[in-house]
């Protein structure tokens, strides 16, 4: 019986053996000789986003660190890799947050992104004029659509999640999605069943089969919010009815055009609700 020569190691199979596996499937790298960093901008329980500078060239980004004891499960440690898939795969869409780079430490998860620090807002039981409401619905909507049209759903659309950005030297001031960290990749036809965030899923997200069309659903429960300064719906019932109040005030001052978009995006059945590029070529955006 002859004796089966063993493979001999070469020092790079010794150094592979001994990095760690990475969650973003590239080297570990020093971020801090990379960046400064400034002032913390916002936190979750289990992320937080800082100020920082490019030592190279003086410019200015967000990055947004994640520590890996956050990251217990496979699961965890999946969507992060996926939110930064979805980040550069929407590269160059102008209403979402652009990502500048991801980096990975033994302690922490980094995604780079353009810095954009004023949220959009409104005041609970104040409203704004359409003139000042069409742009800023135009511009969720647009973020919606540039989403679905790369196949992908945000999967938690609210006002929270959108930054207004104005670029250097311009004086247009245009609202950013930011927030995937639940966003996920979805094909024409098919369905999610678990839904995230709360007060703007649509009917179908609540009986737990839905699409794209919840998204536009989003986007409607936001418009009557700007418009009026209140949620269209108080509880699930009247939202899977589709009980859209467009009687009480301020809605007898409010425009036939801007009531019909409403109703045409808050319309129960997905199948008949209008999706988000026919939602921008309504005549009152």
């Amino acid at each position: 019986m002859g004796i089966q020569a063993s493979k001999i190691q070469t020092p790079s199979d010794l150094v592979s053996a001994l990095e760690p596996e990475t969650i973003l499937g590239k080297p570990l790298q020093d971020i801090n000789k990379l960046y400064r960093f400034g002032g913390l901008l916002g936190e979750s329980k289990d992320r937080k986003t800082y100020e920082c500078t490019e030592i190279s060239t003086g410019n200015k980004y967000a990055c947004k660190s994640i520590p890996k004891t956050a990251l217990k499960s496979d699961e965890d440690r999946e969507c992060v890799k996926n939110e930064v898939q979805i980040l550069n795969h929407l590269l160059g869409e102008r209403n979402i947050v652009q990502i500048k780079g991801s980096y990975e430490d033994m302690k922490s998860v980094h995604i780079v992104m353009e810095s954009i620090k004023e949220c959009l807002r409104y005041k609970s039981d104040s409203y704004l004029s359409e003139k000042q409401a069409a742009p800023m619905i135009s511009w969720i909507l647009k973020a919606v659509q540039s989403c679905h049209s790369k196949g992908v759903i945000h999967r938690n659309i609210d006002l929270h999640h959108f930054l207004l950005s104005r670029a250097e030297g311009e004086d247009v001031i245009v609202a950013k999605a930011i927030g995937f960290r639940y966003s996920v990749y979805i094909r024409e036809g098919t369905f999610c069943e678990d839904i995230v965030g709360e007060g703007t899923n649509s009917p179908e997200a609540l009986l737990g089969c839905y699409g794209k069309e919840n998204y536009v659903w989003s986007v409607g429960v936001i418009a009557y919010l700007l418009l009026s300064g209140k949620t269209p719906f108080e509880n699930a019932i009247q939202i899977k009815r589709g009980q859209v109040d467009l009687d009480c005030e301020p809605w007898p001052s409010i425009s036939l055009g801007a009531k019909d978009l409403i109703r045409k995006m808050l319309t129960p059945n997905p199948k008949k609700r209008i999706s988000a590029a026919q939602a921008l070529e309504h005549p009152w955006l």
